[in-house]
Order: structure tokens, then C-alpha cells, then sequence
């Protein structure tokens, strides 16, 4: 009798650890993967990984799915490379299907794919944990026509945004908001951007699609637009820089050189004619001395040098800022040096002002 109980509870005991083992999926075959996700239709990627004592299982799962998903963009990556280079091998076609695969070919040499294009619509992953192994698999899958289906919408979408920007941009220019247009053509092209690695996608992922499926011509010639609006407003904001910056007694005129110098990185351009400037600045500057300690045989001069800035903008000729700067310095050899040194601390936050106010 103790003998059959015993027998009983290990069958017992047997029953319940294996309730407590979940199944595996079935996309753990490799004949099912095979069979119901075929490479003729299907983009995937199957991964394992293992759960360590440093981390929790529902990160080890995150991680492993995050692989998964990586490695279907990858193999989507090697599918356009080996697409652009079908595409290059096979240039000597004559006709107008011939000019077809021309574009095609350039449109696939003139961007490369960047593993940024991760947020691939329609793409499924699931994960499982082995409790016996501690091992953690994923599986990530996308239908190719689904993909196709999903990026020649976001196409579209992008092309539309990239419209409205130029248009906005173009608008801008129009009002002499030169600043404000530069930024407005520059998301254009961004947009344009995705537009281009998403083309390139689906032609790589279904070469059957004809160019006008991806809207290419519409994309190609705002891209032209908004290219040649972008030059046109390259360095094309003038600014004037004026007034007088006086150490003491001495006119100080290298101060608004290096203001110049610091504010050049934005992309503008300087003139010495004030009408005819987008943005004028103003500054007055002077100095006062504060404090001098004699130590010894040496002695050191403290001064303290104040700047107003006012920024004017050209066409409108309304105050846009008002404001001043003042910072302390020191030197041993005179107080004018002091002075210099005083307005070296200044020219960095003049000219950081100067560039928010310009670019906003």
C-alpha cells in the first residue's frame, strides 16, 4: 500500500511540474517557419538567446525581441544592396522600360539605407522563455506585401509634409523671414529624406513596382525645389553689426569683430549698409574701474565692462530684444588690460543671444 502511494505521489508530482511547462509555440520548428513564412513572401528572423541572473526574464524576452526585430531590418538592408547592385548589372536595356530601370537604379545608388528605418510597419514579433533551459527565443515576421502596402502610404504622407514645408518655407522667404525659412526647407528635405529610403525599400522588396507606384517624379522634383531653395537661402541672412564699445577713453573696435566671428557659424552674412540688413545689431559698451589691491610691488586692477545689445529686425524695423552684459576682469599691468579682459568674458553670451534670436 505505502509502495502504490508512493508511486502515486511521484506520478502526482510528475503532472504538476509538467502543467508548470508551458508549450513551445510552433513557430519553434524550423519546418513550420519554413512552411508558413516562406523568404518568397515573408521577411524573418528567429533568435535565442539566454536569461542570466543579472537580469529579469521580461528583460532578457525585451532583449531578445529587440534582436529579432534588428535582424529583420538587417536582412531588409542586404535585400536593397543586392537589389542596387541586380540593378547596376543590368543597366544595357533600351526603351522607355529601359529609362525606367535607369531611375530605379539611381534612385537605389543615391541613398543608402540607414538602420534607422526601424520602425517598420506591420512587423510582428513574439517571444517564449524556456523554464528547463532558461533559454529565451523570439520570433519576428513581416509580410512583404503588407510592408510594401504600409511604406507606399507613408510615402505619400511624408511627400505631403515635404510639400507643405517647401510651401511654408517658400512663404517665409517671400516675407523676408530668411531664418525662419532656412529651418521650414530644411524639415522639407528631412522629409524628403525618408521618402527616399522608403522608395528604396519597396523597390528592393518588390521589384515590380513601377516608379510612379512610389510616386518618384512628384518626389524627384520637389526634392529639386527644395534643394534649390535651400542654396538660395545658404548664407543668405544679412546681418549688420554696429555701435561702439569704448574701453575707458579708447574706442574698442575689435570687440564687434569677435562678435562677428562668433555669430558667423549660423550661416550668415555681414554688411556694412544697415538698410539693407535682416537683422541689425547694436552695442554700446563701457567700463568702469572697481577695485585695485596693491600687493606687494604688484598691483591689480579690477574693471568691470558693461554691454547693451539691442537686435532690430531689418524688414520690420520692431525691437526684438533688448538687454545687457556685464562681466568683471582683472590684470596686473594696467586697467585697460583689465578692461580687455573684462569684455572677453562678454563675448560668448553677446553672441550665444544673438544666435537664439536670429534662429528662432
Amino acid at each position: 500500500m505505502k509502495y502504490i502511494l508512493s508511486l502515486f505521489g511521484i506520478l502526482v508530482a510528475a503532472m504538476v511540474c509538467a502543467a508548470d511547462v508551458a508549450p513551445s509555440p510552433a513557430w519553434m520548428s524550423a519546418e513550420y517557419r519554413m512552411a508558413q513564412f516562406p523568404n518568397e513572401r515573408y521577411a524573418s528572423s528567429f533568435v535565442m538567446g539566454e536569461c542570466d541572473n543579472t537580469e529579469s526574464t521580461e528583460v532578457a524576452l525585451q532583449r531578445t525581441r529587440d534582436n529579432a526585430r534588428a535582424e529583420v531590418v538587417a536582412s531588409i538592408i542586404t535585400d536593397v544592396e543586392s537589389t542596387t547592385l541586380h540593378h547596376m548589372q543590368n543597366q544595357q536595356v533600351r526603351g522607355t522600360q529601359g529609362y525606367s530601370e535607369l531611375l530605379k537604379t539611381d534612385l537605389l545608388k543615391s541613398t543608402t539605407i540607414h538602420a534607422e528605418i526601424k520602425d517598420i510597419p506591420n512587423l510582428s514579433v513574439e517571444s517564449w522563455h524556456d523554464t528547463k533551459s532558461h533559454a529565451v527565443y523570439a520570433f519576428a515576421w513581416i509580410k512583404k506585401s503588407d510592408l510594401v502596402r504600409a511604406l507606399k502610404k507613408q510615402i505619400i504622407s511624408n511627400l505631403t509634409r515635404a510639400e507643405m514645408a517647401t510651401e511654408e518655407a517658400e512663404g517665409l522667404l517671400a516675407e523676408g523671414e530668411k531664418g525662419a525659412a532656412r529651418k521650414a526647407v530644411a524639415k522639407a528635405i528631412e522629409q524628403l529624406e525618408h521618402v527616399e529610403q522608403q522608395q528604396k525599400v519597396v523597390l528592393s522588396v518588390d521589384n515590380s513596382t513601377e516608379l510612379e507606384d512610389i510616386a518618384f517624379t512628384e518626389s524627384n522634383a520637389l526634392k529639386q525645389r527644395a534643394t534649390a531653395l535651400q542654396q538660395q537661402l545658404k548664407n543668405a541672412v544679412t546681418v549688420y553689426v554696429g555701435g561702439d564699445i569704448k574701453v575707458f577713453d579708447t574706442h574698442y573696435p575689435i570687440f564687434i569683430n569677435e562678435i562677428k566671428q562668433q555669430i558667423s557659424d549660423i550661416g550668415c552674412t555681414f554688411t556694412t549698409n544697415e538698410a539693407e540688413a535682416d537683422w541689425v545689431i547694436q552695442l554700446q559698451g563701457t567700463t568702469r574701474e572697481y577695485n585695485t589691491l596693491q600687493t606687494g610691488t604688484y598691483t591689480a586692477y579690477f574693471v568691470l565692462a558693461e554691454v547693451v545689445l539691442q537686435i532690430v529686425k531689418g524688414n520690420t524695423q520692431s525691437i526684438i530684444y533688448e538687454g545687457s552684459f556685464s562681466e568683471k576682469g582683472s590684470h596686473t599691468l594696467n586697467r585697460d588690460e583689465a578692461g580687455y579682459a573684462a569684455y572677453a568674458e562678454v563675448y560668448q553670451q553677446l553672441a550665444a543671444k544673438v544666435k537664439e534670436i536670429i534662429n528662432n
